[in-house]
């Protein structure tokens, strides 16, 4: 029994005996196997151990060795023995990022961690990466907030689920000063606001005209380059809505388009709707051109004149009080004393290719044309406020174009002649009532009239007369 036990106390006296550092006994080992170990003291540093049993093989000892830690051993033909420390396999962190609006993966989405590693998930919103000391990281994408996730040090095997949320950014109001030209400007309805006083005169015009600058907006044109044909996004011209301080206007333009009957000097704001106007207006397809001719301030008494090679004007607004205010303005061609130059342009470009004027030019016969043109348009404005809060604005204007033409010919020895009349005008009145009830509310009443007439008389030398009038 004692020999047994002696036998058993020996087995195990490599495991129960006190343990010493590595580094003796691989120098033990060298010095009983005559081998030569190779290593790198960072893999053996303060590692101890019990060493193996001295009667073992050099081979058990090696495996023994590998047992007990977390090393390994390459033998070279019994001489040469290289050690290694085994790589341990990192715990792989694993998780899936999704969106809280739609739950759907985001894919690229950066995952950033404090050591400076990066990674981004895939298709499937799915990420890895091997743990680390620090188990913070960040995950970002462009359109959603930053989300900082913290692993706490418990292991598990469950993949991170995890939900980005959208990153709403809410832009200041951008509100165009000037497009074109100074005085134009785009506002928040999508209309566009032109204030012909402030802006400048485009090119090629001697006044800013405001349905001349209206055709420098995208989507509005005119085929004949005329202001009384006005397409907006392929209407006609009959199709948008003409109103003058709430009267509904159907004659826009002096000497047949080419100059618009709206006085520059008069109109204080024009607002054009091309892409969807307010129901508020109604009657309208393609475009709505609302003049307003009611000054947003108070102004001072103020009084001008001028004259160009067409025509001669005349404003002028004068306070009664301190409530109340008229406005006058007129405009009249000069063509009854003196035709310009510039008159006889205009002339040629309307009736070009015509025989209102030039009926005899391939003809061998006695004929003579004489033609009168004018035009003019004034209107009146008298406003006056009742107390604080009211208001009441009367609005009157006419407009007028007359062209005669006084046409000889002398036929088969018989001198005929016949006096032809082209008149279009368009009368207007407004009464309308404001009252502001608080900064927020406010009611407005129109009462408006509006009458056009375009009266033609056609008597030629050699046919018969053609008249008709339309209302």
């Amino acid at each position: 029994m004692f020999f047994l036990f002696f036998l058993v106390l020996n087995g195990f006296a490599q495991d129960k005996g006190k343990p010493v550092p590595f580094k003796k006994i691989i120098a033990a080992i060298e010095k009983q196997h005559h081998v030569s170990f190779n290593y790198t003291e960072d893999n053996i540093t303060n590692l101890q151990l019990n060493p193996p049993k001295g009667s073992l093989t050099l081979d058990q000892k090696l495996q023994y060795l590998t047992e007990k830690t977390n090393l390994s051993f390459e033998n070279i033909e019994n001489q040469f023995i290289n050690i290694y420390k085994n790589d341990t396999e990192s715990e792989m962190i694993c998780g899936y990022v999704f969106s809280t609006d739609h739950k759907k993966p985001i894919e690229n989405a950066n995952i950033n961690l404090l050591n400076k590693t990066q990674t981004t998930t895939d298709s499937n919103g799915y990420f890895e990466f091997k743990k680390d000391l620090k188990n913070t990281f960040l995950i970002s994408h462009i359109g959603f907030i930053t989300k900082k996730i913290v692993i706490s040090n418990s292991s598990s095997k469950n993949c991170l689920q995890i939900t980005l949320e959208p990153e709403i950014t809410e832009l200041q109001e951008i509100k165009a000063s000037a497009i074109l030209a100074s005085g134009i400007s785009k506002s928040t309805d999508g209309s566009f606001e032109i204030k012909p006083k402030k802006f400048g005169i485009l090119p090629g015009l001697i006044e800013p005209d405001a349905l001349q600058t209206m055709q420098q907006i995208p989507g509005v044109n005119s085929l004949d380059e005329s202001v009384s044909s006005i397409n907006v996004r392929g209407g006609t011209h009959d199709q948008n809505l003409f109103l003058w301080n709430g009267i509904r206007m159907f004659q826009t333009g002096h000497f047949f388009g080419l100059i618009s009957v709206f006085n520059p000097n008069l109109a204080h704001t024009i607002s054009i709707y091309k892409n969807g106007s307010s129901a508020f207006y109604g009657e309208s397809v393609s475009s709505v051109v609302a003049i307003s001719s009611t000054p947003e301030t108070t102004e001072k008494n103020t009084f001008n004149a001028g004259i160009n090679m067409i025509n001669a004007d005349i404003y002028a607004k004068y306070n009664l009080s301190k409530k109340s205010s008229i406005e006058i303005s007129a405009r009249k061609s000069i063509t009854d004393f003196v035709e310009t130059p510039t008159y006889k342009e205009y002339f040629n470009k309307v009736f070009q290719n015509t025989t209102i004027t030039d009926f005899s030019d391939k003809q061998n016969i006695d004929y003579r044309s004489d033609k009168k043109f004018d035009f003019y348009d004034a209107t009146l404005k008298y406003a006056h406020k009742i107390g604080d809060k009211d208001q009441i604005i009367l609005d009157l204007i006419t407009i007028k174009d007359n062209l005669e033409v006084f046409q000889s010919a002398t036929v088969y020895n018989m001198n005929k002649s016949e006096n032809n009349v082209l008149r279009q005008q368009n009368y207007g009145g407004n009464l309308s009532w404001k009252r502001n009830w608080n900064n927020y509310n406010t009611t407005k009443i129109n009462i408006y009239n509006s009458a056009y007439e375009l009266l033609a008389n056609q008597k030629t030398t050699f046919g018969d007369q053609c008249k008709f009038r339309l209302y």
